[in-house]
C-alpha cells in the first residue's frame, strides 16, 4: 500500500514547526499562535510536542531559550549588550533600556569591536528586514518586527495600517488575499477579522470601519456601515466626529438618471459627482458635478480637499477647497498624479505629492506651495513639526521648517511602502511589503532549506561569491531591478533596471534578462529602454555600458565576447538574427541570420541558436535548435521543434525542451547519441546543470499550478527525485547547494 500523508523533511524540524519555535520564542501563548498562522490550536499543541520531542527539550520555556541561542549567537548578543547601534532591531519595550547599556558600556564597546564584527556566525541572518509589520521607537531609532510576513501571503501586500485612537492597538491587513490584523502595539494577543478587503480604519470610538461595515475590534462582530445609498457608490470619505460623509456617486448609460432632476450628459465613460452627506439629518448634496480623487477633511471637518477628476485630455491638476458647499480655493498640484491629500493637525496646510515624487505643502492661508523634498506617503506628526516620507524604500524624517531629511530605516531592498505615527508621536508602525516569491536555499540532499530574501530569478555567479537576483516584478515579466549579495545575504547591491514590453513580442522581439561574466565581476543584461531593448554590461562596483540594442545577452566561455538577439528588416515583418560583440574590438557581427537566443558550448567551439520563421508569427512550427562550428559558422547538430538547449559542464550532453512530445530530453553528445526522456508536466521550463554534469535540475507542474524541481543523476538508471516546490533552479559552483525562487 502506498504512504499516505506529508513527504519526509530532512530537517530537525518541519518548516512548520519552525514557525511554531520561532513564535514560542517570541513568547506567544497557543491560542495566538493559532491565530497568526491560521491553524487549529489542537494543531499548535501537536507542533509543539513534536518540537520538544525532536529535540529533547521538556518545556515550551526551555524550547523558546533553544530557539533564542539558535538565533541569537554570540557576536550578537555582547553587540547588543555593548549598545552598538549595528543592526538597529530592539524590542520596543526595551528600546530605551538598550540606550542607556550603550552610554554604561562604550568602553567595553569599543574594546570589542574588532571582535564582535570578525566572529560572525555563519547562521546569522544578514538580511535583517523581512517583510512584516515594524514599529519604530522614535527617541532611539530601534524597530522590532511585530509581524512576520513571509509565510504569511495574506498580508504580503496589506492595504491598512493604523493605530486605534489610544495608540495601545494597531490594525493591520486588508490586502488583495484579504484578512484583517487587530493586535496590541507590542504584537501580543493578534485577532484575524474575516476575509476583510481594502482599506479600513480606526474611529475615534474605537471601532473599524471600511467597505461599508463597522467592525468591533475585540469581538470581531460586524455591522452595516451608514453609508448614502445609491448607484456605484466609491471613496467615501468621513469627517472625525462622523457626522457627514463625501463619497463619489456615479453612473453609466444604462443607469437610470440621477436623482435630482440633473441630467446626464453624454461622453465617454462615466458619469458621477461629488456628495457630501450627513446621515443624521438625513440631508445630501451635489458638491461638483466631476467624479474626485484624493478627499480629504480638514481635522475640525468643515472643509473637504480634494482633487477633480479631469474630463478629456489630461489636464494639470488642481487641489480645490471647499467649505460649506462653496469652493473657497483651486491650487495648482502641477500635475495629474495626485493621489493623496494630507491636511496639518492645526489645518493650516496641506501635503500632497506632485510631478516627479515632489512632496509639497500649500499654506492655505496665503496659497504659497513650497517643494519640502522627494518622496511618496507623507504622513504629519502628531506636533505638525515633521513629515514621514518613503524614498526609495526607505523611510525618511523630514523637518517640515528646514526640508532636513533623516533616513529612519535604511532597507537592504525597497521595501518599506507605509507608515504612521502613533498617535503621541513616540513611535511609527510602517510596514516592509515585498514581492509575493522569495529566493531559497537547499542543499542537492534536500536538507536546510531557508529562506533567503525576497526576489525571483536568482542566479549564483561562476565562482560562488555573489547571487543575483530580481526584485519588484514577477520572475516571468514587469518592471523591476536586479540585485546581487554575498550568499549570506549580506552586502546587497543594486546592479541594473530590468524593463519589459509587449511592443516588440516574438522570440526575437525582446526580453529583461541577465548573464554572469565568466570573471564574476559584471552582469551582461537586456532591458526595456528607449523605444527597445537595449544589451548593458553592468559591472558591481556601479559601473554601467552600453552594448548594442538588442536582448537576452549570454557571454562566451572565456569572457571576451556577448551573443545576444538582435531584429533586422525583413521586407514585411521583422526577423531576427544572433550577433557577437568583442569585448576587446567593441565590434559586432551577424552570426547567424534568422536564428535567434545564441549561447555557447563550455568549451566554446558551439554557438547554440533557435531557428525562427519570419512574418506575423515566428513562433510558427516547426522550429529547430541549431548548434554550429563558431569558427566557419558550419551545421554540427540540430534538434526539431525544441528549444532552451543547456549544455552539461563537461559537453558530454545537452538537455532542452521537446515542443512536439512536450517534455525534457538529455542527449548525449556523441558516444552513441542516447536519449532520455524526463517525466512530468511542463508548465515554464527551466533547467540548471550542476557544476559537476551529474545531475540536472528541472522545474515541472503540480497541481493548482504549483512548480517543483526535480533532481536527476544523468550517468544513474535511477528515476528522478521531488527536491521541492519552485522554480528557476541555479546551482553553487560546489554542486551542493541549490539556489531558487518560490
Amino acid at each position: 500500500m502506498a504512504r499516505r500523508g506529508r513527504p519526509p523533511v530532512p530537517d530537525v524540524l518541519t518548516p512548520r514547526e519552525w514557525e511554531v519555535l520561532e513564535l514560542l520564542r517570541r513568547g506567544h501563548s497557543n491560542p495566538e499562535i493559532a491565530v497568526r498562522l491560521g491553524i487549529s490550536r489542537d494543531g499548535v499543541k501537536y507542533h509543539v510536542s513534536e518540537i520538544l520531542s525532536k529535540l529533547g527539550l521538556s518545556s515550551r520555556e526551555e524550547a523558546a531559550a533553544w530557539a533564542a541561542a539558535a538565533r541569537r549567537p554570540v557576536w550578537r548578543r555582547m553587540r547588543e549588550l555593548a549598545g552598538l547601534p549595528l543592526l538597529r532591531i530592539a524590542p520596543v519595550s526595551a528600546a530605551k533600556a538598550i540606550g542607556s547599556v550603550a552610554l554604561a558600556a562604550v568602553a567595553v564597546g569599543m574594546a570589542l569591536f574588532a571582535f564582535l564584527v570578525l566572529s560572525r556566525d555563519e547562521g546569522d541572518d544578514a538580511f535583517s528586514l523581512f517583510p512584516g509589520l515594524y514599529v519604530l521607537d522614535t527617541s532611539t531609532g530601534a524597530y522590532t518586527q511585530l509581524l512576520d510576513t513571509r509565510y504569511e501571503s495574506n498580508f504580503v501586500f496589506a492595504g491598512t495600517l493604523d493605530w486605534s485612537p489610544d495608540g495601545q492597538q494597531l490594525l493591520f491587513g486588508g490586502g488583495q488575499r484579504g484578512g484583517l490584523l487587530v493586535m496590541d502595539a507590542d504584537g501580543r494577543n493578534p485577532r484575524r477579522i474575516g476575509d476583510f478587503r481594502g482599506p479600513a480604519t480606526w474611529l475615534p470610538n474605537g471601532m473599524i470601519e471600511g467597505e461599508g461595515v463597522l467592525i468591533d475590534s475585540r469581538s470581531g462582530r460586524t455591522t452595516p456601515a451608514p453609508v448614502p445609498e445609491g448607484p456605484r457608490i466609491s471613496d467615501a470619505t468621513w469627517t472625525l466626529d462622523r457626522r457627514a460623509v463625501a463619497f463619489n456617486r456615479w453612473w453609466t448609460y444604462e443607469d437610470v438618471p440621477p436623482p435630482g432632476g440633473r441630467s446626464a450628459t453624454p461622453r465617454e465613460g462615466a458619469i458621477g459627482a461629488v456628495f457630501v452627506a450627513e446621515p443624521g439629518s438625513g440631508s445630501e448634496r451635489v458638491l461638483i458635478d466631476v467624479r474626485a480623487r484624493a478627499m480629504a477633511w480638514s481635522p475640525d471637518g468643515r472643509r473637504l480637499s480634494l482633487v477633480r477628476e479631469a474630463d478629456g485630455p489630461p489636464a494639470e491638476a488642481f487641489v480645490e477647497l471647499f467649505e460649506g458647499g462653496a469652493r473657497v480655493a483651486s491650487l495648482p498640484a502641477g500635475a495629474t498624479s495626485v493621489r493623496s491629500l494630507q491636511w496639518s493637525p492645526d489645518g493650516g496646510r496641506i501635503a500632497f505629492v506632485g510631478p516627479n515624487q515632489e512632496i509639497r505643502l500649500v499654506d492655505l492661508g496665503s496659497g504659497a506651495s513650497q517643494r519640502v523634498a522627494q518622496g511618496s506617503n507623507p504622513q504629519w506628526s502628531p506636533d505638525g513639526r515633521k513629515l514621514l516620507m518613503v524614498r526609495e524604500g526607505k523611510l525618511w524624517q523630514v523637518e517640515v521648517s528646514s526640508g532636513n531629511a533623516t533616513l529612519l530605516v535604511d532597507a537592504p531592498l525597497p521595501m518599506v511602502t507605509s507608515a504612521k505615527w502613533s498617535p503621541d508621536g513616540g513611535f511609527v508602525a510602517f510596514h516592509a511589503s515585498a514581492v509575493e516569491r522569495a529566493v531559497y536555499v537547499i542543499r542537492r540532499d534536500g536538507g536546510d532549506e531557508r529562506y533567503l530574501v525576497p526576489g525571483t530569478a536568482p542566479v549564483w555567479s561562476p565562482d560562488g561569491s555573489r547571487i543575483a537576483f530580481q526584485y519588484g516584478s514577477d520572475v516571468f515579466g514587469g518592471v523591476g531591478n536586479l540585485y546581487s549579495m554575498k550568499p549570506d545575504t549580506s552586502d546587497i547591491r543594486f546592479l541594473a533596471p530590468l524593463w519589459t514590453t509587449d511592443v516588440a513580442p516574438g522570440p526575437c522581439g525582446g526580453g529583461a534578462t541577465f548573464d554572469w561574466s565568466p570573471d564574476s565581476k559584471k552582469v551582461a543584461y537586456s532591458s526595456y529602454a528607449r523605444g527597445g531593448y537595449e544589451v548593458r554590461i553592468a559591472g558591481l562596483d556601479g559601473g554601467d555600458e552600453f552594448v548594442a540594442n538588442g536582448s537576452v545577452p549570454r557571454w562566451s566561455p572565456d569572457g571576451l565576447s556577448i551573443g545576444f538577439n538582435s531584429r533586422m528588416p525583413d521586407r514585411e515583418y521583422p526577423g531576427c538574427a544572433s550577433e557577437v560583440f568583442d569585448i576587446r574590438t567593441r565590434q559586432r557581427h551577424i552570426a547567424a541570420p534568422r536564428e535567434a537566443l545564441p549561447s555557447w558550448s563550455p568549451d566554446g567551439r558551439f554557438m547554440v541558436t533557435m531557428e525562427v520563421g519570419s512574418g506575423p508569427d515566428p513562433y510558427r512550427l516547426p522550429r529547430r535548435i541549431v548548434v554550429r562550428l563558431v569558427d566557419d559558422g558550419s551545421e554540427a547538430l540540430s534538434m526539431s521543434d525544441s528549444y532552451g538547449l543547456t549544455w552539461s559542464p563537461d559537453a558530454r550532453y545537452v538537455a532542452y525542451y521537446d515542443i512536439q512530445t512536450p517534455g525534457y530530453v538529455i542527449r548525449s553528445v556523441g558516444g552513441g547519441d542516447k536519449e532520455r526522456r524526463l517525466p512530468g508536466q511542463v508548465m515554464y521550463p527551466s533547467m540548471a546543470w550542476s557544476p559537476d554534469s551529474r545531475t540536472l535540475a528541472y522545474t515541472v507542474a503540480e497541481e493548482q499550478e504549483k512548480l517543483a524541481i526535480h533532481l536527476v543523476d544523468v550517468d544513474s538508471p535511477a528515476p528522478p527525485r521531488r527536491l521541492t516546490t519552485g522554480a528557476s533552479p541555479s546551482w553553487s559552483p560546489d554542486s551542493k547547494q541549490i539556489v531558487f525562487s518560490r
